[in-house]
């Protein structure tokens, strides 16, 4: 089941935090930064963390994208504007 929280304050962040359980949940977050910092909390607490348990927006985008139509490719907005360049020469 999918959860949208949005925290404005805080100890809004903080309360949710206390709660969850990384071996039961998983969080969507905007920024690597974010990611990186739920995990090395977690890893405070628990011996180990489920890479699964802490995903980027894009990552969660790119994951379902996949599981849904396997045969996609998602290409970098860089390598498409390359490859859209090399066509058009």
């Amino acid at each position: 089941m999918l959860e949208i929280w949005n925290c404005s304050q805080p100890e809004e962040k903080l309360g949710f935090f206390a709660k969850a359980d990384p071996r039961r949940d998983s969080w969507v977050v905007p920024d690597l930064q974010s990611k990186w910092h739920i995990q090395r909390q977690w890893l405070a607490q628990y011996e180990a963390v489920e890479q699964t348990s802490v995903i980027r927006a894009t990552e969660l985008w790119r994951q379902l994208a996949f599981q849904g139509r396997p045969e996609l490719q998602l290409l970098s907005q860089d390598l498409a504007q390359t490859l859209i360049w090399h066509w058009v020469e």
